[in-house]
């Protein structure tokens, strides 16, 4: 009886510690299996998220995603009660990740970035068997790192959550943006393509301005103020033999002496210094390195009107400009080869000479009487006899 009692006492000996093992084993084997699914379901829409939207190097209990999908945006993981939680969508139900057999604890969650790369999440969680029984008490703690995989994509606007934040940095500069507007060093390009900008802003295509435009001002008083100092400005295209500038006017109406400006386009240059003078200037040979050929000039005449004198060089690469025609102002004359006509007209120079007509046309002068009486006479020359008459000849067309 004895060695029987001893036996059966053995056997259950044996039994219960197979048990508390089995027990213990069923604990263990559950934590585990909780704790890599946890872990692989953080990577999974860490790996996937779009935005990691947590501060940096701040831990945190909850960790909100940015999603591509719009039935998935935002994510929240979060603890609550000792479940991990998963809730998609404002308006999403949160859904238990972890199950009841265990309970999660020290969870926390920390951004860290990695420019230029992409973001990830540090993970510290704690995983236990929810149980009562001490000898199936079993808990392990958990530690992780999950990078953002996918490109960040945004259905709505991109706002900085403070003032004074910079997009991009010298060493990590953007590209472009759809496309369309290209980043080259300290250099935009507008246009597409237009990848290589040649100029603080290069724009490829047409330009539209609602408003005024202003370089050199940041005042502009018209549709386009220039203004630099010195006064140098330049329309030049290399790759054609011609260049145009066109100001149009689309009004259309007749009549003479209409006030400036108000019918077709007018061409002003102003001098708002008092008085003094503007000036339209012909190169036309040897650009930037020899003086002009011709001037057209506006001087002030001291009277509130100007005169317009017309130059041209007086021949070789460094010739002067010299007077060729004068347009009185407020003193109505016209001055060939002289700046200072003493009659109406009159021609100046070493070899003055007037030809009216030509070698196969007629040659007629029309001349009211000296007088002012208001009679009209006509002079005309054939074979070196000259003639006047009242009666206007049939040459005199």
């Amino acid at each position: 009886i004895g060695i029987f009692s001893i036996v059966v006492v053995s056997f259950i000996t044996i039994f219960l510690v197979i048990t508390r093992v089995q027990v213990r084993q069923a604990s263990l084997a559950e934590v585990n299996g909780q704790s890599q699914y946890l872990l692989q379901e953080l990577q999974y829409y860490i790996g996937r998220a779009s935005l990691i939207s947590i501060p940096q190097d701040t831990p945190t209990t909850t960790l909100e995603l940015r999603m591509p999908d719009l039935a998935e945006d935002p994510t929240w993981i979060t603890l609550q009660n000792g479940t991990l939680y998963l809730q998609q969508t404002a308006s999403g139900t949160p859904q238990p990740l972890s199950s009841d057999k265990v309970t999660v604890s020290d969870l926390s969650f920390i951004r860290r970035a990695n420019t230029p790369g992409h973001d990830s999440v540090s993970i510290a969680m704690a995983v236990a068997y929810n149980t009562l029984n001490v000898e199936q008490l079993f808990s392990e703690s958990l530690q992780d790192s999950v990078a953002r995989v996918s490109a960040a994509s945004f259905d709505s606007g991109i706002y900085p959550s403070s003032t004074g934040l910079d997009l991009g940095s010298a060493g990590y500069p953007w590209l472009d943006i759809d496309n369309d507007i290209w980043f080259s060093g300290d250099k935009i390009g507008i246009g597409p393509a237009n990848n290589n900008p040649q100029a603080m802003l290069d724009v490829a295509g047409g330009m539209h301005v609602s408003g005024n435009l202003g370089i050199g001002t940041t005042s502009p008083a018209s549709l386009l103020t220039v203004y630099s100092n010195p006064t140098s400005y330049i329309i030049s295209n290399p790759t054609v033999t011609t260049s145009t500038f066109v100001i149009r006017n689309d009004y259309d109406a007749n009549g003479p002496n209409q006030p400036p400006g108000s019918i077709g386009p007018t061409l002003l240059l102003q001098n708002e210094a008092g008085y003094g003078i503007g000036d339209i200037d012909f190169q036309t040979t040897n650009q930037g390195t020899s003086p002009v050929q011709a001037r057209w000039q506006a001087a002030d005449d001291g009277n509130y009107s100007a005169a317009q004198i017309f130059y041209g060089a007086s021949g070789g690469q460094n010739g002067t400009l010299q007077p060729r025609l004068y347009v009185g102002g407020s003193n109505p004359a016209i001055g060939v080869l002289t700046l200072s006509p003493s009659t109406t007209l009159q021609v100046a120079g070493s070899n003055a000479t007037v030809f009216v007509g030509s070698a196969s046309l007629p040659g007629c002068l029309e001349m009211g009487n000296s007088d002012g009486s208001g009679g009209i006479n006509y002079i005309t020359v054939l074979n070196g006899v000259l003639t006047a008459t009242m009666t206007k000849p049939a040459n005199c067309q």
